[in-house]
């Protein structure tokens, strides 16, 4: 999944556009801040493209991007307190929701490829399964990656907790290595991106061709890349203008052959937006789901 690696850090790394011609008359320096996590290889692959990006755009117009990378919530979180970070992304979902609640941020731009602006979590099984259905799903196995939202996600869907809904529950680090359960006939059912599906499509179509989808739940937008309430709306409003044009700048001429077979795209996202999110988290909190999913984990984990 190397290529699918790349595409993620490319879309991450073109954030680091946020130094343009006309940011020279509002800052001279903008401290673009990551929650890094994801993988030892997709951190590396992220800090060599952002590493030539703001090079490059500082000898252009003299500007610097401080590049901040944090590889725990702690210090991220103080971070972001204190308004020392202009722009922003996180890994993981429960991240920019905690930070959108507490008021100080707002969705500036989102990342899309394969013309996924919004993305939805399906549930998977092979495609040698006799029964398809989703009530034959209940009381079977369930592949579960180790995400808050997505167990989120599930539970909504279901309208009933997952523990009681499976016999058993197997928690992945990733979508792609659900993928790879499922087409060894090794799981019941995955419940993934449908996204994750489109790129393995391109990448490594093999074990694809061994599943197929059941339902989904709701689509709900990209993850958003943050920027702080502080920043000047006119500079914002020229900057997602240019933004819109990223693939014609010097600095990604290199990147160009992926971000044409990913069809990587730049949109302008507002707040209202990611309403449904904020309120999924919101029901989820109000119910204590994520104390569930605790549980879950820590016991999914000691009994692989």
């Amino acid at each position: 999944m190397k290529n699918s690696c790349v595409m993620m850090v490319i879309a991450i790394a073109i954030a680091g556009l946020l130094a343009s011609p006309m940011a020279a008359e509002e800052k001279k320096v903008y401290t673009f801040g990551i929650r890094s996590g994801v993988s030892n290889e997709f951190d590396g692959q992220t800090k060599t493209i952002l590493n030539d990006l703001s090079v490059s755009f500082s000898k252009i117009y003299g500007i610097d991007i401080k590049i901040v990378w944090f590889n725990n919530d702690k210090d991220f979180f103080t971070a972001v307190d204190s308004g020392a970070i202009d722009f922003l992304s996180a890994y993981k979902g429960e991240n920019i929701i905690k930070i959108l609640k507490e008021g100080h941020y707002l969705p500036f731009v989102a990342f899309t490829h394969l013309g996924y602006e919004k993305q939805k979590m399906c549930l998977y099984v092979n495609k040698n399964r006799e029964d398809k259905s989703l009530a034959s799903l209940k009381n079977g196995k369930l592949l579960l990656v180790d995400w808050l939202e997505d167990y989120y996600k599930l539970r909504s869907f279901l309208d009933e907790k997952p523990e009681k809904y499976f016999n058993s529950i197997k928690i992945l680090p990733n979508g792609v290595s659900a993928i790879y359960s499922l087409a060894l006939n090794e799981g019941g059912v995955a419940f993934i991106l449908d996204n994750t599906v489109a790129i393995m499509k391109l990448t490594n179509p093999g074990p694809v061709k061994q599943i197929t989808e059941i339902a989904c739940s709701p689509a709900f937008m990209a993850q958003p890349v943050l920027r702080s309430k502080k920043t000047p709306k006119d500079f914002s409003d020229k900057f997602q203008s240019l933004l819109m044009n990223f693939e014609k700048e010097e600095a990604t001429k290199k990147y160009r052959s992926l971000i044409k077979m990913y069809k990587i795209k730049i949109i302008p996202v507002t707040l209202d937006q990611y309403k449904p999110l904020l309120d999924l988290y919101q029901k989820a909190e109000n119910s204590d789901w994520n104390k569930d999913f605790e549980s879950l984990s820590k016991y999914a984990k000691k009994t692989k």
